[in-house]
């Protein structure tokens, strides 16, 4: 569907929501024009063969459209779980999955003995694009980042970490992994840049999508010089903090603004 999501009654899009919800027919939105309503497509998305972009420029139609068809039209896998067996957890949040807020509802973290966690569950999966090069293949996926805290008094961590999911087949797969991990002597337990890259990633993700949610419900009301002056505040104070690959999109933001 090309379609900006917009309609003035709210009983229609419950409407519309349902009838998705209900009908076993895999949608796929593509945003189009400045009003793309958002929010809509975020209560569909743990909806099974449901999947969204916002096309902002006319290269995303192409892209979406036709060189990366498969990657946003078929889907790869339904109802997939992640979880870990460990008796060395303690606590840990998530970052990156549509469900991080729910890992408190999944694991009951007081409870003693208790060796068995979920990380995340999704009702659906879209492959992601594979680029080589030089002899490398990079993945053109996202990252699920888990901030574990261990048990007290241990010198390392073991577990089992199990991926479920059902193929377009309807076959059930599962793969386990083995973790093995060393604490380092007199070292913090995240202290490899990737990680510190990952979780500024989010952090950037995160504010930048509070900040364009604010915009849009102003935008839905009245625009006025206020308005337009924390929205450039707001901008101008997650530029310093932007990963460097995402700094010129914010300064468009701001041109924008």
């Amino acid at each position: 569907m090309l379609t900006d999501v917009g309609d003035n009654s709210l009983a229609t899009e419950q409407n519309f929501i349902e009838k998705v919800s209900q009908e076993d027919i895999h949608v796929t939105i593509i945003g189009i024009s400045d009003d793309f309503r958002s929010s809509t497509c975020e209560k569909l998305s743990n909806v099974k063969g449901f999947n969204y972009f916002c096309a902002v420029e006319h290269s995303d139609l192409k892209k979406y459209l036709f060189e990366n068809f498969d990657y946003t039209f078929l889907p790869c896998a339904f109802d997939i779980e992640v979880s870990l067996e460990s008796e060395d957890v303690k606590y840990f949040n998530v970052y990156g999955t549509a469900d991080s807020e729910e890992v408190k509802n999944y694991n009951n973290f007081a409870v003693k003995g208790n060796k068995k966690f979920i990380i995340t569950k999704t009702k659906t999966c879209f492959p992601s694009e594979l680029e080589i090069k030089a002899g490398v293949i990079n993945m053109h996926g996202g990252l699920i980042l888990v901030e574990l805290s261990p048990q007290p008094n241990l010198n390392s961590f073991t577990g089992k970490l199990t991926v479920t999911a059902k193929t377009v087949r309807k076959e059930v797969d599962v793969q386990h992994f083995d973790l093995k991990y060393e604490f380092p002597p007199h070292e913090q337990f995240f202290s490899e840049k990737c990680l510190e890259q990952a979780i500024s990633g989010f952090y950037f993700v995160h504010e930048i999508k509070e900040i364009i949610q604010k915009m849009k419900q102003t935008m839905e009301k009245k625009v006025t010089e206020e308005s337009k002056k924390e929205s450039l505040d707001s901008l101008k104070g997650i530029l310093e903090t932007a990963p460097a690959s995402k700094k010129k999109e914010v300064e468009d933001m701001i041109k924008l603004v």
